[in-house]
């Protein structure tokens, strides 16, 4: 007989992973205190490693531990693996970072550079007439400067 293990989650309930992406602050609590508890809130919060070395250093063979143990319903791996992957989720979804630019000269194409991310590269190239110019952003072609801050919160200090 499997010995099955409920896991809460104490701030979100998990439906699907669009519920876990909109909370991405889950905590797990088990419901008893022992081994198998801690072995299903280790292998969501923390991943299968965690899972597996805190089985191992309980002196136990962890193939033969999940042959026993299920967390709600879910062998440990895949228990795992749904909240891993949701976590994962839900960071790449997360809000972008902040970046602060700080032009070091009023060059034109610092300018440039600095347009280029608010009004795109092209409409920045004309404004400043360097259509056929190759023009260089902290040391990248400027297409690939654009592309590496588009997705971020940039603001800019200097011009």
């Amino acid at each position: 007989m499997k010995l099955t293990i409920i896991a809460l989650a104490a701030t979100a309930t998990f439906a699907s992973a669009t519920t876990f992406a909109a909370s991405p602050q889950v905590v797990f609590k088990s419901v008893v205190d022992n081994l198998e508890s801690q072995v299903c809130v280790a292998a969501a919060s923390q991943g299968i490693g965690a899972a597996k070395a805190l089985v191992a250093k309980n002196g136990l063979n962890f193939a033969n531990f999940t042959n026993n143990v299920t967390c709600n319903g879910r062998s440990v791996i895949s228990f795992s693996k749904r909240y891993q992957a949701q976590e994962a989720t839900a960071q790449a979804t997360a809000a972008p970072s902040l970046v602060n630019l700080v032009a070091i000269n009023d060059s034109v194409e610092s300018r440039v550079c600095i347009d280029a991310l608010s009004i795109g590269e092209h409409k920045a190239r004309v404004k400043h007439n360097l259509l056929g110019d190759p023009i260089t952003c902290n040391n990248k072609p400027i297409k690939r400067f654009v592309r590496d801050l588009e997705k971020r919160n940039v603001t800019f200090t200097g011009l």
